[in-house]
């Protein structure tokens, strides 16, 4: 567990630095930043929906077990889609530093208390 944290918060890092230095170079505008952005919450929200479905649709059934397998399936199937922009996939590594990106600023989550407490009370 402790290995995987460590390559996600690499993934983050190294697209945060990316992105700066695109930024600086004029390679990325913010059109591109808001596609991006766009491209992976649409993707995100899917996976999210399917594997939440039985909490968004009745709490009481839903074990604290089943939560976190949730969240867990939640992060690696989105991990694993890639972002399109104009029709065109991402680079794998590129999506998902762009996913942790968007996590770490909670427009999109991982586990439904998490997305119950910042995103589903906007």
């Amino acid at each position: 567990m402790i290995l995987h944290k460590h390559i996600i918060s690499v993934f983050f890092f190294k697209i945060k630095r990316a992105i700066e230095s695109f930024k600086k170079q004029q390679i990325i505008t913010n059109e591109l930043v808001s596609r991006l952005d766009k491209s992976a919450i649409g993707k995100w929200s899917g996976i999210f929906i399917k594997h939440h479905s039985k909490v968004l649709n009745d709490k009481t059934a839903f074990t604290p077990k089943e939560k976190v397998e949730a969240g867990s399936n939640t992060l690696t199937d989105t991990l694993d889609t890639p972002i399109s922009v104009t029709g065109y996939d991402v680079d794998s590594e590129f999506s998902k530093g762009w996913y942790l990106r968007l996590s770490n600023c909670l427009k999109i989550t991982w586990h439904y208390d998490w997305f119950k407490k910042y995103i589903s009370k906007k």
